[in-house]
C-alpha cells in the first residue's frame, strides 16, 4: 500500500510504467490550477485528515440516485488521527453488473441497461483512492491501474464503455425537434468510448499549487438507424440502370475508344459497404436497409479517433466544455459531410463494361469504381494494349458527370443531410454533452460538481444532461471521476 512518491507530483505520473512514445499529449488536464501561486500555505509537517475517491458512475437517471446504489460505490481512501498514516482503497466494477442495477422507471428503464448499457467485454473497470496524513490525496476511475495511473495499451485500441440508448432519451423528453429526429430513425445510440478522470494535489496551500485533474475519452460516436436512407439505395441503382443505355451510345462516339473497340454492355450499381472508408471519418454510412450512419463527433468538431490513438481534440479542451455549444460546429457542416459523402459514393458505385475489340475476336472486361476509371486505375481483363490509362480516364469522366447530371445519388445525400441536421439540433439544444467537467473551474459546471464543498476538488471525464418535458433532470450523468478533498488540518 506505501507509495513512496506521495508527495511528488509529475505529469508523467498519469502514464507511469505505459508504453506510450507521447505520454501526455492525448491527456486534457487544467493547467490554470496547476500554474497558480500559492495563497495560504499550513506550515511544513502540517497533517490532516484527506480523502481521494475513484468513482465511475455518479449522478441520477429520472430522479434514481446513483450515488445511493450500492454497486456503484466509489474507491474512497481516507486517513485521520485513528488510523494509519497513508490508505489506498481500489474498487474494481464488472459491467454486468452496473447493467443489472434496477432502476424501476416504467417506460424508460426497468435496469440501467436499458438507457446505459456498458460493454461487457470491456472488462473491470476500475475505481481509485489514496489518501496520506500529509495532505496528498489521489483519486481516479475508468480505465485506470491498481495505482490509480491511467493505463494506456498502445496498438491494442480503446474498448468502448457503454452505450446510451440516444433514441429512448429523446423520446421521453418529447417536443418537437424529438419528433422531427425520431421519425427519421428506428434507433440511435451514443457510442462512449473507454474513459478515465484522476485528481491528484497535496493541501499544504490553498488553492492546491500542484493540483492535477486530467481526463480521457477515447471517442464518442453516434450510431444512427434508418429506413429512410436504406429505402433510397433502390431508387439510386434504379436511377443509375436508367443511364446504361445513353452512356453506352455516348462512350462508342469516343473518338479515342472508337479507334479501338466498342462499347457492348455496361452496367452500374452501387455497393453498399461502408462509404468512406478507413478510420478517422466524421461521417460513415452502410446502405444496408435500414442503413446505419456513423457519426464521430470528435472527428466531426476537431479530431478524429484512429482506431488505436484516443482523439486528441477531445482530449485537449478547457474544463466544461459542452460540445456543439462550446465547441461548436464548423459552418456549413452537414453541407459539407454531404459533398464528402458524394464523392464517396461515386466511389462505391461499382462498374462492369463489356467491349468488343474491334479486328480481334477477344472481349475484354473493364471493372472497377468511378474513381478507378477516372484515375486510369481499373482492372482491364485480358490487358489490351492500345486502352490507354487515357482512354481509361475519359470513360470515367464521361460516367462521373452523368451520374452527377442526373442527381443520381442526391437521393441519399439528401437524406443524410437532413438526418444530421437533425442529429445536429438534438445535440446543440436537447442533450448535453461536458467534456472535462470541473468544479472551481470557468464554464457549466455541472450540478452534482458545483455543489461540492470548498476544498474537494473533482474531474469527470463525460457528463451527459438532459432535462424532460416538465424541466427536470432526465439524464444527470458522470463518467470517470476522480476526486481529492476535502482535506482539514487535523485538531
Amino acid at each position: 500500500m506505501s507509495d513512496s512518491s506521495h508527495g511528488t507530483f509529475r505529469r508523467r505520473t498519469l502514464v507511469a510504467g505505459a508504453a506510450w512514445s507521447v505520454p501526455v499529449v492525448a491527456f486534457g488536464t487544467a493547467t490554470p490550477a496547476m500554474a497558480a501561486s500559492p495563497g495560504e500555505c499550513d506550515p511544513e509537517g502540517t497533517l490532516y485528515d484527506a480523502t481521494g475517491t475513484g468513482k465511475l458512475l455518479s449522478g441520477s437517471i429520472a430522479g434514481v440516485d446513483l450515488d445511493n446504489v450500492a454497486s456503484v460505490d466509489g474507491a474512497t481512501a481516507s486517513v485521520d488521527a485513528s488510523t494509519p498514516a497513508e490508505a489506498e482503497a481500489t474498487n474494481p466494477l464488472q459491467a454486468t453488473v452496473l447493467n443489472s442495477i434496477q432502476l424501476g422507471l416504467t417506460g424508460l428503464a426497468d435496469t440501467l441497461s436499458d438507457i446505459l448499457d456498458f460493454n461487457t467485454d470491456t472488462g473491470v473497470l476500475n475505481q481509485y483512492g489514496y489518501a496520506h496524513e500529509d495532505g496528498t490525496v489521489r483519486g481516479a476511475s475508468g480505465a485506470v491501474a491498481d495505482n490509480g495511473t491511467i493505463r494506456l495499451e498502445p496498438g491494442e485500441g480503446w474498448p468502448e464503455l457503454a452505450t446510451l440508448q440516444l433514441s429512448e432519451v429523446v423520446e421521453e423528453i418529447g417536443g418537437s425537434a424529438a419528433s422531427d429526429f425520431l421519425s427519421l430513425v428506428a434507433d440511435a445510440d451514443l457510442s462512449i468510448g473507454a474513459v478515465a478522470g484522476r485528481t491528484a494535489f497535496n493541501s499544504l496551500c490553498n488553492p492546491p499549487v500542484d493540483l492535477e485533474r486530467d481526463y480521457l475519452v477515447a471517442y464518442l460516436k453516434t450510431i444512427l438507424t434508418s429506413p429512410t436512407i436504406g429505402a433510397t439505395v433502390e431508387t439510386v441503382n434504379a436511377t443509375l440502370d436508367g443511364l446504361t443505355s445513353g452512356l453506352v451510345d455516348t462512350l462508342n462516339d469516343l473518338p479515342a475508344l472508337g479507334l479501338l473497340a466498342s462499347v457492348d454492355s455496361l452496367s452500374l450499381s452501387l455497393d453498399t459497404a461502408q462509404t468512406p472508408a478507413g478510420t478517422g471519418r466524421p461521417v460513415q454510412i452502410a446502405l444496408e436497409n435500414p442503413a446505419t450512419v456513423t457519426v464521430d463527433l470528435g472527428a466531426l468538431l476537431g479530431g478524429a479517433y484512429s482506431g488505436t490513438t484516443a482523439s486528441p481534440w477531445l482530449n485537449s479542451l478547457a474544463p466544461n466544455t459542452r460540445l456543439f455549444v462550446d465547441a461548436p460546429l464548423p459552418a456549413d457542416a452537414a453541407a459539407i459531410q454531404a459533398g464528402v459523402l458524394t464523392e464517396a459514393l461515386l466511389d462505391a458505385i461499382r462498374i462492369d463494361i463489356q467491349l468488343d475489340v474491334l479486328l480481334s475476336l477477344v472481349d475484354v472486361t473493364v471493372t472497377g469504381s468511378v474513381g478507378d476509371l477516372v484515375s486510369g486505375e481499373a482492372t482491364v481483363e485480358p490487358e489490351l494494349l492500345g486502352l490507354t490509362s487515357a482512354i481509361l480516364t475519359s470513360i470515367g469522366t464521361v460516367i462521373r458527370e452523368a451520374i452527377l447530371e442526373a442527381g443520381a445519388l442526391t437521393p441519399i445525400t439528401s437524406a443524410v443531410t437532413a438526418l444530421l441536421q437533425s442529429l445536429f439540433t438534438i445535440l446543440e439544444d436537447v442533450v448535453v454533452l461536458t467534456l472535462n467537467a470541473q468544479n472551481q473551474e470557468p464554464g457549466a459546471v455541472p450540478d452534482d460538481l458545483a455543489a461540492l464543498p470548498d476544498g474537494q476538488y473533482d474531474v469527470a471525464a463525460l457528463h451527459i444532461g438532459a432535462l424532460d418535458a416538465a424541466g427536470l433532470d432526465l439524464l444527470d450523468v458522470l463518467l470517470g471521476r476522480g476526486s481529492g478533498g476535502p482535506n482539514t488540518v487535523r485538531a
